[in-house]
């Protein structure tokens, strides 16, 4: 407290140092939250459209696949079933199949025997036509063999391309006898169906639609459930035996769990999911970047800048105050210490230490206000040294300095610390002795005088004798201070005139002449 800057210096650099932590924990946790709820308005935003994408690309798709049921009960393709080898109506179905593709949105379509034969094609005039050609191993025609509308994701064996194959069953009763196909490219149903920024994948985790054409083909990771197919099986469906995943792995940061980092963009994503309704193992996914992560770094610095700068301008601000107010009250102490003093300097001899005439006379009228109320007993007694003036002109007043010093030492060291001495005039004092009766009071003056009078004190090398003479008396009650003061004067006057050495106790009030009862004149 002696150094008040240096104190606050010293505090503020503590915290600076130790509210660092603080600091930065706090600024993390906040811009965290906050991050929190970006990330999940973004999570809810997205899901929301996903889950759109998701549904109307199920219907879309689940009313492609009807295509096919409805046409395998069209009569051309029936009959010409019925009769494969009747130039005439193959003809008749090549015509007609030519003219579905721009009435319903498709590619193309064709019919297939029990056999995977194909014999009508849409595109039948093309040098690329399928008539001919056998797809028994495509698994949307096993399917449709048993008499199941069918859906597969597959590579064209003649062009290559992707597209969805929609595949009903051509019954004569009871019995199968053929299938018709349906295709729809990819481009299309990427073109007419998809939200930008979202991409499918089907039941075998193979991405099929996308807007980014460098994601077609991907797996969704290298554990893909299309690893379970035999490499035949891939190649035939897939075109192609191994696959490269999606550039996208898990990136947990200190400020977020659960983001992923996606080749090509600086900002963490998140990846979000949903089923495609009415089409097995098909799901929509959408990654979104979320730009405001790039920012997040300098906002938690600035955060923890304002966070430390307000903590120091705090700390700075009440460490002041507690100095401030610790020095006041410091202060404080030293002026009741300092106002102590000069009460007690006020009221004390500065010679000798006993209590100057006026704390005398109050303390003695306290203590009269307070025996009256509980009927005690109170003594006084006025004592004046014998022969002062002579030390005084023989010795210096030094000497007389040291004799009144020795004699008050004297006598406080065999009183009482209820009991109070006082300086009332030059070397005369008054000795108050409260819960005193006369005869005790009177034994103790009597064992003082003699004591005293028996060590001089020494000056110099030289003893000098000392005696007192002395007037006591008790207190009555219907006595005023005054009076009582007067009263043993009086007999402190009898005590000098009749030869000093002595003790004399006052009258009653209203008796005769007060008498000696101790001691003897000197020699």
């Amino acid at each position: 407290m002696n150094h008040p800057v240096r104190t606050v210096v010293l505090l503020v650099v503590c915290f600076a140092i130790v509210g660092s932590v603080l600091a930065w924990f706090a600024a993390t946790t906040l811009v965290r939250a906050d991050f929190a709820r970006v990330v999940k308005t973004a999570q809810t935003v997205r899901s929301q459209d996903l889950h759109r994408a998701a549904v109307a690309l199920g219907q879309s798709l689940h009313a492609m696949q009807q295509a096919p049921a409805w046409l395998g009960k069209v009569g051309q393709l029936r009959e010409l079933l019925a009769d494969p080898d009747d130039a005439m109506r193959v003809d008749e179905a090549n015509r007609w199949l030519t003219e579905l593709p721009g009435k319903l949105s498709l590619d193309l379509v064709w019919v297939m025997d029990a056999t995977g034969r194909v014999l009508a094609s849409s595109n039948y005039r093309s040098e690329l036509n399928l008539i001919g050609d056998r797809y028994d191993f495509r698994s949307y025609f096993r399917e449709a063999m048993m008499g199941h509308n069918a859906m597969q994701y597959a590579r064209g064996v003649r062009t290559g391309e992707p597209g969805f194959y929609f595949a009903g069953p051509i019954r004569a009763g009871s019995r199968v006898v053929g299938v018709v196909v349906a295709k729809v490219n990819v481009e299309r149903v990427a073109t007419e169906m998809m939200t930008p920024g979202l991409f499918v994948s089907d039941r075998n985790g193979v991405i099929v639609l996308s807007d980014q054409p460098l994601l077609r083909g991907r797996t969704l990771s290298d554990e893909a459930p299309v690893y379970a197919l035999s490499a035949n099986e891939r190649v035939q469906r897939y075109r192609q035996q191994n696959f490269i995943p999606m550039p996208i792995t898990r990136r947990d940061t200190e400020l977020f769990h659960g983001l992923y980092a996606l080749e090509g963009e600086s900002a963490p994503v998140i990846l979000l999911s949903s089923l495609v309704p009415n089409i097995k193992g098909m799901h929509v996914h959408a990654v979104t970047p979320l730009r405001s992560y790039v920012h997040l770094e300098s906002r938690r610095w600035l955060v923890f800048a304002l966070i430390e700068t307000a903590g120091i301008l705090l700390i700075a601000f009440v460490s002041a105050l507690l100095v401030f107010v610790s020095r006041t009250s410091s202060l404080r102490l030293q002026l009741m210490d300092a106002n102590a003093e000069l009460q007690r300097q006020a009221e004390t001899d500065f010679l000798t230490g006993a209590a100057m005439r006026r704390k005398f006379e109050q303390v003695l009228q306290t203590e009269m206000l307070r025996h009256r109320r509980y009927r005690r007993t109170l003594c006084l007694a006025l004592i004046d040294l014998d022969h002062f003036k002579r030390i005084n002109d023989e010795h210096g007043h030094l000497a007389g300095d040291e004799v009144l010093r020795q004699f008050v030492l004297g006598l406080q060291a065999r009183v009482r610390g209820s009991d109070l001495l006082g300086r009332v005039g030059g070397e005369e004092f008054a000795l108050l002795l409260p819960e005193t009766d006369p005869d005790q009071a009177l034994a103790l003056l009597e064992r003082l005088r003699s004591e005293i009078a028996q060590r001089p004190v020494i000056w110099n090398g030289r003893q000098l004798r000392l005696t007192f003479s002395a007037g006591l008396g008790d207190w009555h009650r219907t006595e005023s201070m005054e009076a009582l003061i007067a009263r043993i004067d009086l007999a402190l006057y009898v005590a000098k005139q009749g030869g000093r050495n002595q003790i004399v106790m006052a009258e009653a009030p209203g008796e005769n002449e007060p008498s000696p009862v101790s001691g003897k004149s000197p020699a």
